[in-house]
């Protein structure tokens, strides 16, 4: 009887150890997004920027009134614009957390990119686009009405 009390607590030692987390990562920075901009009708782009949101939402008011960022962490400014790709730096993070007997991992990154171009007659245009997944394409392009 002693022997199997002895067996079950080595069991219920192990199975605590293995479930309990033990390491868990953190992993924030940024990674850079090349954004390739062209004018739907032809008309020449004076100056572009890009911002980045983390969601749609927060993104509303730039993009209905084609407000172009200002220079900073999330954003890029190009003018006067050349037609060459602009990189934007996009926030991400990714938590890793295991033990013994599993492993969780969840990526987050911001996912909304607005594109503010002004063109030589002064006209500004805005356009919303969902960013992709940056662990698997690090490329996407605009195109602006």
């Amino acid at each position: 009887m002693q022997r199997v009390l002895i067996i079950l607590g080595v069991v219920a030692v192990l199975v605590v150890l293995g479930l309990t987390p033990f390491q868990t990562i953190y992993d924030d920075g940024l990674l850079p997004l090349s954004v390739s901009i062209q004018s739907e009708s032809g008309s020449p782009i004076e100056a572009a920027t890009c911002e980045v949101f983390s969601r749609a939402d927060d993104a509303r008011y730039t993009l209905e009134n084609a407000i172009p960022a200002q220079p900073g962490i999330y954003t890029t400014v190009v003018e006067p614009f050349r037609g060459e790709p602009v990189v934007v730096q996009v926030p991400t993070a990714e938590t890793t957390r295991g033990s013994l007997f599993w492993k969780w991992k969840r990526f987050f990154q911001y996912s909304t990119l607005v594109v503010v171009v002004r063109y030589s007659d002064g006209r500004r245009k805005a356009v919303l686009v969902e960013i992709p997944d940056l662990r698997k394409t690090r490329t996407v392009a605009v195109t602006v009405p």
